[in-house]
């Protein structure tokens, strides 16, 4: 079985407009954090160990796109595709 060394869990939950939980990841530019995570790991090689998936909701919709990493636990929030590769160094 493969496990990774690293995993980036991304939230890409979207949620109705009229949700009353509100804000959803989604809406708030997950879809592109997602796709800056993996483009980044692709461009470090690193796809065998490090891997990056998308999620539903991690629950800090307040302060989303939300991402989590593993096994470390750290929590991001509000991460911006300009953010990914800068996240992922330190895990590299």
């Amino acid at each position: 079985m493969l496990t990774p060394r690293v995993h980036l869990f991304v939230c890409t939950n979207l949620r109705p407009p009229d949700d009353p939980l509100g804000c959803s990841c989604a809406a708030s530019g997950s879809v592109a954090v997602y796709q800056a995570f993996r483009e980044a790991v692709f461009r470090h090689g690193r796809q065998g160990d490090v891997w990056v998936t998308r999620t539903g909701c991690l629950v800090h919709c307040r302060t989303s796109p939300t991402v989590v990493v593993y096994p470390a636990g750290d929590w991001y929030s509000g991460v911006t595709p300009e953010q990914a590769e800068a996240i992922l160094a330190r895990y590299l």
